[in-house]
Parts: C-alpha cells; structure tokens; sequence
C-alpha cells in the first residue's frame, strides 16, 4: 500500500509558534524530508527539531532545490525531488515535507505536490503560521483592518514591476531586493516596518523606512500599510453639481470643451494641470474627472484599448502614436481610450499625473452618458484574458447602449498573420545574413489564444524565413525553445525584438535587462553577440494600419 505525502509548515522561525498538528504529525512520519542539500543544515529542520527532539532520530531525505531563474532547470529539479518522494510512498512510508511558514504559500512543497498528485499520489497539507502574520505580531500591529486590501508581493520576483495601491502590502523575501522595494514605497505615504529573520536569533526590527538598511537577510519581511487604518470611512459620494464646481475652481485658462475632445495622456503641456487637479481631489472625484473628459453626448465614439504601459517613453512612441493616428483616420469619431490594468492607471496617476480610464469605467460612463454608437478597438495581440476583459465591461452596460460593437484583436485572421510579417520583414531584414537569428518577444497567456505564437512561427517558416524564432515570457514557446533552434542554428548573431505593443518592463527586463536570466545574458552566455532593437509595435505605421482596419471593420457591423 502507498503511502501518503504530507507538507507540514513550520512557521516562520521561533519552533514555539509550530501548530500541535505539525508537532504530531512529525513524531508519527517515517521519513522527513527537507528543500536542502544537507537535511540537518536547513532552517526548517534546525526550527522542527527545536519542538521535536526526536527529529534527530527519524530518517531523513534532503530533496536539493538549488535556486534558479532557468524554468527549465527548475521544472528539472521539481521532477527529480517529486522522484524521490516517489520511492517513500512506493514503499509504503508516511512522508512529511516541511517547509518554513506556510506549504500554501510561495512554498517549494506545492511544486513537488503537484506532480506527486499527477503521478496517483494521495497528498495533504498541514498549515503553519505565515511570516507576516508572525512579523505582524512581533511589530504589534493588525495587517488590515476593517475593509482595507491585503497584498502580497514575492519581492524577490516582483520589486521591479510592482505597482502600489490602496491597501496594505506585504513584500517577502527583500533582502536582496530592499534598495527596488524602498525606492517604491517612499513616495507612497504609508508607514512601513521591516523585520529581517522573525522569530530568529539573529532577528532585527525596524520601524520607519528610514532606518531599513542598504542590505538585508534573506528572511526579511517588509509592511506597509495604510496610515490611516482604522477610521472610519467617510462618505465620498460626491453629486454632478460639486463636482463640477470643484473642476471649476481648479480648472485652468485652457477652454475646458477643447480639453474634452483632446487627449490628455500625452501632451505635457496639459499635464501640469492635472498634477494640480490631482492634489486637490478625492479618490472618487479623481476618477471622476478622467471619466468627464469623455464627450457626453456624442454621435460617435471610438474607444482605444490598451494593457497600457507605465514606461512614458514607449507610452508616447506607441499608444501615443496609435491614439493619433486614431484621429487623423476617423475624424468623424470622438475617439477616447483606456486601459485594462488597473494597476498601470494607478501608478501613471500618482507618478506621473497623468489620467488614464480603467476600461470598465469607460464603457460605463458612454452607457450613461448617451453615447450613440461606441466602437471598442482593442490594442491587443490576440483574444486572451485582457481581451476577455474587454469582452466583459460591454457585456455588463450592453443593455444601457444603444449601438457598441468590439472589433478584433490584432493578430485574428489568416491575413492577419500577413500582414504582420510584412511589416516585420521590412522592418527587420536587414539583419538576415545567415549567421543572425532575430528572435521575437511575446508576452504569452494561459489562454487559449496563446496559439498565435505557434500559428506565427508556422507562417514565417512557410514563407521561407526560418531565421525568425517567435518565442515568449510567460507561456510557450519559452526561452529554452529558442535557445535550442539558436543551437541547432549555428548562429552567431542574435538580434532581440519585442513582440508586444509597447517595449514597457517585460522588454527592457526580461528581454534586455542585466539579470542572469535574462533574454540578452542567455544568448550572451552561449557565446553569440547581441543586438536589442528596443521599440514596441505600435511604433510601427503598418502595426497602426492594421488596427484601424480592424476598426473599420467593426464599424461596418453596425452600419455607422
């Protein structure tokens, strides 16, 4: 008979925070196994051993995970330690995985649960208590209170990329990312606490950002909260006439029906104005506001949609330059745009002043505010979760629109496919000697639609150009993909080109960046020299071409 594999938290560090539950279902395990190459070296088990001293006596199997940001690598090592799990249980023995906090959480345990449960294996998990909530409680401070957010942010992942918000946030492991999470909050106002191995011997708190050092632990856990957690929330609603009043006493020379039918995203000479603005209102007259700079009213609008990026020099080069060739194509539209990720609007806003509509809101406002005919034009690469998103927003005010229609995401129809490696040949064939490798940066999706990837790299081939490789970020074709055809290849140069609209964060640090994981620092480790072509697709005329045809096309669905 099997035998069953359990992953037991620890908790964070003092053995005294462990669950009785843990406590037992240690002393009743036939084999401990621990993420470590040398079982009793690791903090799990020098934290277990400290309420279990008979720990000492149980058998133990180290199950080496050695860090890594090569997902081939690491998926390798998850199969390796699934196997070895595998073996116990084969022989019938009662296996228990400990891992630091808890096994639901950022935990090695959950990969090598998942191919255990695949392979027929019974699993479980028994919880231990998290570092924040420890952390927490070593500050004396409540991670939220009533009706505030929690987020929580691998920071060694994310610091880079992460965008804050109302709410309280929780960073994890910072120590090697403090400098990028320090930058971040600064400017946020919140208060910010820091503690570097909780519940350790060597453990050491901090209270003000000011105090958390230029380098820390591994283990080092920062809060930020709120600063005024626990008030009472006040009535924010606010009427058309107060608003409007308030835009009054704020509002500039600039004619404010002129304002309405520009864009203010782009023009710096409007965004003094609404830094101004913004210092002076509410959250809820914030938005508001950017949502009365669409046109009630109107006979026809036409709405951008974009993911939307935070990088203002692509933000202007392509969402910029889609957004005017917008209007200089259809002059008889109103044509608005918004973003799909909230996060981006957020962050533009508070960085930088600039107002952009979150979709959602957008496409309520037209509903509301007697738009005619609304024509949705989406920015994006093809139908995933964003698209799905956009999908979404029309489908909930749709009943509240008199004519809407949602054309089609860039990459939809065969010709499609044409069109885009017309206008990428002529842009890059000059590099095509050979002995190059151009290879394409795609964001990818868990959504179907991610086939367009492989749909693309067919019709190059079936086109004859074989030295162009499509591969992307976060779904297949991975990197390692690339590496081997650049392998079998015979390459010498490679030349790195994004695939996505705007070359925003995945193209200057995934693709282009200094990190050993990177795009550049792979192929640069095989050997071959680099060329980084740092420029987003809506720079591209044809790319704008190709999504006012879309437009054109849904517009004709309702007869405008």
């Amino acid at each position: 008979m099997r035998g069953m594999l359990y992953g037991v938290g620890v908790g964070p560090g003092d053995p005294e925070l462990m669950t009785l539950k843990a406590v037992r279902m240690i002393r009743e395990a036939d084999v401990v196994a621990v993420p470590g190459e040398h079982a009793k070296d690791t903090v799990a088990y020098q934290i277990a051993v400290q309420a279990v001293p008979e720990l000492e006596t149980k058998e133990l199997l180290a199950i080496y995970m050695p860090m890594t940001h090569d997902r081939a690598k690491m998926q390798e090592n998850h199969q390796k330690g699934a196997k070895l799990l595998e073996k116990m249980l084969d022989a019938g023995k009662k296996v228990v995985f400990l891992t630091l906090g808890d096994p639901t959480i950022y935990s090695t345990f959950s990969y090598l649960q998942r191919i255990v449960e695949a392979d027929g294996y019974e699993t479980g998990c028994v919880s231990g208590i998290p570092s924040f909530c420890a952390t927490a409680a070593r500050i004396n401070e409540p991670l939220v209170e009533w009706n505030e957010a929690l987020h929580i942010v691998p920071a060694v992942h994310r610091a880079e990329t992460e965008i804050i918000g109302s709410g309280n946030y929780v960073f994890m492991k910072s120590g090697r990312k403090i400098g990028k999470v320090k930058e971040l909050l600064a400017q946020t106002g919140k208060q910010v606490f820091m503690v570097e191995n909780c519940g350790m011997e060597n453990e050491h708190v901090y209270r003000k950002i000011e105090e958390l050092p230029e380098e820390a632990g591994y283990y080092s856990l920062i809060i930020a909260k709120e600063q005024n957690a626990g008030n009472e929330k006040s009535d924010t609603r606010v009427n058309c006439c107060d608003k409007s009043s308030r835009k009054m006493e704020v509002a500039t020379e600039q004619n404010t029906e002129e304002k309405r039918n520009d864009s203010i995203k782009w023009r710096a000479d409007q965004m003094t104005e609404e830094r101004k603005v913004d210092a002076q209102m509410t959250e809820v007259e914030k938005t508001e506001y950017e949502l009365d700079d669409l046109v009630e009213g109107t006979e026809k609008e036409l709405l951008l949609v974009s993911f939307g990026t935070s990088y203002l020099d692509t933000l202007e080069k392509t969402l910029g330059e889609i957004y005017r060739y917008m209007e200089e194509q259809f002059p008889d539209y109103v044509v608005e745009d918004a973003f799909t990720s909230q996060m981006i609007i957020d962050r533009l806003r508070k960085r930088d002043g600039i107002f952009v509509s979150y979709v959602d809101d957008a496409v309520k406002y037209a509903a509301q505010h007697n738009v005619h005919n609304l024509v949705l034009q989406p920015t994006h690469l093809m139908a995933g979760l964003e698209y799905q998103d956009l999908l979404d927003a029309v489908e909930s005010y749709r009943h509240l629109l008199e004519n809407v229609t949602i054309g089609k995401p860039v990459l939809s129809a065969e010709e499609d496919f044409d069109w885009m490696i017309r206008i990428l040949t002529d842009e890059l064939n000059g590099y095509c000697d050979g002995k190059t490798a151009i290879c394409l940066m795609g964001h990818g999706s868990e959504a179907k639609a991610n086939e367009v990837y492989d749909m693309l790299q067919e019709r190059f081939c079936q086109k004859g150009y074989t030295d162009y490789l499509v591969g992307t970020v976060e779904a297949k074709p991975a990197l390692a993909d690339l590496v081997h055809r650049v392998e079998q290849g015979s390459y010498e140069r490679v030349v790195l080109v994004p695939l996505m609209m705007v070359a925003g964060d995945h193209a200057n640090n995934d693709m282009a960046g200094e990190e050993d994981d990177s795009w550049k620092s792979t192929f640069e480790a095989m050997g071959k020299e680099v060329v980084i072509l740092m420029r987003g697709l809506g720079e591209l005329k044809g790319i704008q071409e190709l999504i006012a045809d879309h437009a054109r096309a849904a517009m004709k669905e309702i007869d405008l």
